[in-house]
């Protein structure tokens, strides 16, 4: 499939396709995918970039709406907000 996106557009326009409300229940490394690190909130796993590593944990509220590329993270005091792009 042609769509004249380089591999980073692709990835970014892949990831708003994506949606995710509710808390994490689980944080890993799936080796069985390249090692990607992947976070599960309410059935819905999510690839993250590596450089997150150790800013999500279980308990965590997540917030991404189809169409954004930001990433809410709703801690205990705080509320972090993870781009994509960046």
């Amino acid at each position: 499939m042609v769509t004249g996106l380089s591999g980073q557009e692709l990835v970014l326009e892949m990831k708003k396709q994506i949606e995710v409300k509710g808390k994490v229940d689980a944080v890993f490394i799936d080796y069985s995918n390249h090692g990607i690190l992947t976070v599960i909130s309410r059935e819905t796993k999510l690839e993250i970039p590596q450089k997150w590593h150790g800013l999500i944990e279980i308990g965590d509220s997540l917030s991404k709406y189809k169409g954004e590329i930001i990433l809410k993270v709703f801690k205990q005091d705080t509320v972090l907000y993870l781009d994509y792009a960046r």
